[in-house]
């Protein structure tokens, strides 16, 4: 799923298609947390919440800070 959200994030990027670059980066946020990349999921989930705030999207922003929270609580990746 992660390769699929980055090219689709390419993609909507290069279209400038801000609305569908927050749901790539949400979808990447959320793919990362399941997969247990709590630091990487975060990351995503702030470039969510800046991408959604530029376009004034105050719903993605909310679901971008809430993918946030969740990678901060999450207990680490066994070794």
């Amino acid at each position: 799923a992660l390769d699929w959200y980055q090219k689709a994030l390419a993609l909507d990027q290069k279209l400038a298609r801000s609305g569908l670059v927050v749901d790539d980066l949400l979808g990447l946020a959320r793919t990362s947390f399941l997969l247990q990349k709590p630091e990487q999921a975060n990351a995503y989930a702030h470039r969510a919440q800046n991408s959604a705030r530029a376009a004034k999207d105050t719903a993605r922003e909310k679901q971008a800070q809430n993918w946030m929270a969740s990678a901060l609580k999450a207990p680490p990746p066994a070794p």
